[in-house]
């Protein structure tokens, strides 16, 4: 399966602590919303095994690292395409610039180990 979404936010604004717990920030909570809504819309199905993911992130400047937006974009689709991110077991990514169109494009598959 493929996807395109918004660009993700930053591993440093995924959480925040409420209460001395770590919490979805409200930014990660919408990302995730807007996820769910792009994968039902695609008729996304969630796979049972194990999972590899391509990732391309779209930066919207020449800032920020690869691995910072991963975690956000790995998060989103647990419970959507797969039940838990304990089930990726490879990703392949690649950081581009693109400032008229920042997003991130997945491709989950599923793998046979």
């Amino acid at each position: 399966m493929k996807l395109t979404l918004p660009y993700p936010p930053s591993v440093n604004n995924l959480y925040v602590t409420v209460r001395g717990r770590r919490v979805l920030s409200t930014e990660g909570k919408r990302f995730k919303m807007v996820a769910r809504q792009i994968a039902n819309t695609a008729g996304v199905e969630m796979l049972q095994g194990s999972v590899q993911l391509r990732v391309w992130l779209y930066r919207p400047q020449k800032s920020g690292d690869l691995d910072n937006f991963l975690k956000a974009t790995q998060d989103c689709l647990t419970g959507i395409a797969y039940k838990d991110d304990a089930q990726v077991i490879h990703i392949e990514a690649w950081r581009l610039d693109d400032p008229g169109n920042p997003r991130v494009e997945i491709e989950v598959v599923e793998v046979v180990v």
